[in-house]
């Protein structure tokens, strides 16, 4: 076997990286303080001190999440190579400036992939058949590899099957057809990872409405 030389990533990608794992750290602690905040707001006998107790540490968690905000925003604008590839990202329905900077820094180190199949066994979206002698159950996917990915893809995938375009219409006509809405769902997810594969090597902006769309390796 002869496996490809590795090279470390961009110095720009690490710190972006970086800051997108800081800012979610942040996030889960906001989400734990709003669950705690709900459940306290809906006792019989409340705690008007503990909830105080609660809505501080929210409030002291919202300055991070903001300058979080800030310095990937600058970052992104600051290096013209990442402005370029997260420009091209969002192009794509479902994917806005965060999620894009999440999938580019997710998968730098697979720049090399020959495929958007291999991009997809690594985000565990890959079709797993479920066979055993005669039996043959439902296919699902295979969640080996890396979640962050798959859920970016999967939560894009809420967001297009809701618009009016040709990736919210294969959504609608994959149910209409009578698949399960999460199978429908992780084929938008599937659709959705081809395309962002395809799109930051073709240089092209995705036009969901356009036919002639940059080509998708298989």
């Amino acid at each position: 076997m002869q496996p490809a030389r590795w090279l470390p990533p961009e110095a720009d990608l690490v710190e972006l990286r970086a800051l997108l794992h800081a800012r979610d750290h942040i996030v889960e602690l906001l989400t734990l303080e709003a669950g705690r905040h709900h459940a306290m707001d809906h006792q019989h006998q409340q705690s008007s001190k503990a909830l105080g107790f609660c809505e501080a540490r929210q409030t002291l968690l919202e300055q991070p999440l903001e300058e979080a905000n800030e310095a990937i925003g600058a970052l992104v604008l600051a290096s013209r190579e990442v402005q370029e590839q997260v420009t091209l990202l969002t192009s794509i329905p479902g994917i806005g400036p965060l999620t894009a900077s999440i999938l580019l820094v997710e998968t730098m180190h697979l720049s090399h992939m020959e495929s958007s199949n291999q991009w997809a066994a690594y985000a565990g979206l890959s079709p797993v058949p479920r066979q055993s002698g005669s039996f043959t159950g439902r296919t699902h996917i295979s969640k080996i590899g890396d979640a962050r990915p798959r859920r970016t893809f999967y939560l894009c995938a809420l967001t297009a099957s809701r618009m009016k375009n040709p990736f919210g219409n294969f959504y609608r006509h994959l149910t209409a057809q009578g698949k399960p809405k999460k199978v429908a769902l992780i084929a938008l997810a599937r659709k959705l990872l081809r395309v962002a594969f395809a799109v930051p090597g073709s240089g092209q902006k995705c036009n969901p409405d356009d036919r002639r769309q940059p080509p998708v390796a298989a």
